[in-house]
C-alpha cells in the first residue's frame, strides 16, 4: 500500500489508476475531490477545531460511495463487471476507428 499525505492525493491516484472512468464521470470525480478537500482542510485545523475534524470524518462514507460508483473500489469494480475494465490502448484504438482514422502499420 502506498501512503498518501492528503486525501485528495489518494482519491486522485484512484482516478488515475482506474480504466473505467470517462469524461462523463467528471461530476462524480469533482464531488469526491470536494469531500477529500474538506477532510484535508479539517486535518490541517484539527488542533484548533477538533469538533470540525470529527464532523469531517463523516464525509468518509461519501467518498467511498463516490469511488464505488466510479469503479474505484473492489466492490465497485465487481459491480461494474468486466466491461468496465477496458484496456486504455484498445479503447483509444476503437475511438480512432470510430472516427474513421486508420491505425498505422
Amino acid at each position: 500500500m502506498v501512503a498518501y499525505r492528503t486525501m485528495r492525493t489518494a482519491v486522485a491516484a484512484s482516478f488515475k489508476a482506474s480504466t473505467a472512468i470517462t469524461e462523463a464521470d467528471a461530476g462524480a470525480q469533482f464531488l469526491a475531490l470536494s469531500y477529500a478537500d474538506a477532510i484535508d482542510m479539517a486535518r490541517k485545523t484539527a488542533l484548533e477545531d477538533p469538533a470540525g475534524f470529527q464532523k469531517a470524518l463523516f464525509l468518509g462514507p461519501h467518498i467511498i460511495n463516490a469511488l464505488r460508483a466510479l469503479g474505484c473500489t473492489p466492490d465497485g469494480r465487481e459491480q461494474a463487471g468486466p466491461d468496465a475494465h477496458v484496456d486504455p490502448a484498445a479503447a483509444a484504438l476503437a475511438s480512432l476507428q470510430a472516427e474513421g482514422a486508420k491505425p498505422r502499420k
